[in-house]
């Protein structure tokens, strides 16, 4: 009996016991493809997937892989935004109200751990760059979907945000997800080629019994 049960495209899989099987190239692709950012509030869809090659084009050297695979929970969890999780949690008092935010970064940090392990990514001591890349991202896709000013968090990189907004008028939008997983699979493949990750080969063993535990699952 599965713990948590989980409908994919190819059948179920249980939440709390994921396998490398459910953590392919395809199964990822597909669904990040076909997952809007924004929650499908931009004029056109724009995707996941396409987002995730952006932020990947944009890191620095060694983070590219993390930047292709850095919103890859949301293959399973969906795309949950700050202002979503705020307005879910105005109910509760602080600190009541952070510990619903708290409990979906670290729903988030468990699935990126594992999938980190299956893909076999480097580790990496300080993400502040991959949070550097991804605000930029953003900034970008709020200027070309939203026409607002482009406001970065912290010091603004120019030419990384202009490239962004240029690669965002180049990656697949609208209704084109076969373009936009066909090309989000064309990167993981090319960072596999130079060694930044390991495509997993969709064996059925547990990605928790084929990784180290960690700080957390060893004080539980």
């Amino acid at each position: 009996m599965m713990d948590i049960p989980f409908m994919t495209i190819d059948g179920l899989v249980d939440l709390m016991n994921l396998r490398e099987c459910d953590l392919t190239e395809e199964k990822i692709a597909d669904s990040l493809a076909k997952t809007n950012r924004f929650n499908g509030r931009t004029p056109v869809p724009w995707s996941v997937a396409s987002h995730s090659v952006l932020v990947s084009h944009i890191c620095p050297p060694g983070l590219e892989a993390w930047g292709l695979l850095h919103d890859a929970h949301e293959f399973l969890l969906g795309d949950f935004s700050r202002p979503s999780v705020d307005f879910v949690a105005r109910p509760f008092e602080s600190p009541s109200k952070s510990v619903v935010a708290i409990a979906i970064d670290q729903a988030k940090a468990e699935i990126d751990d594992l999938i980190g392990f299956a893909w076999a990514l480097d580790e990496v001591a300080d993400f502040g760059e991959l949070t550097v890349a991804d605000n930029i991202a953003l900034a970008a896709e709020m200027f070309v979907f939203f026409g607002a000013e482009p406001v970065c968090h912290g010091t603004p990189d120019e030419d990384a945000f202009e490239r962004a907004v240029t690669l965002i008028h180049e990656l697949p939008k609208d209704t084109a997800w076969r373009a936009a997983r066909d090309l989000w699979l064309e990167r993981a493949r090319h960072l596999a080629s130079l060694g930044h990750l390991r495509i997993p080969a969709g064996g059925t063993q547990l990605v928790r019994d084929m990784r180290p535990a960690t700080a957390l699952e060893k004080m539980t």
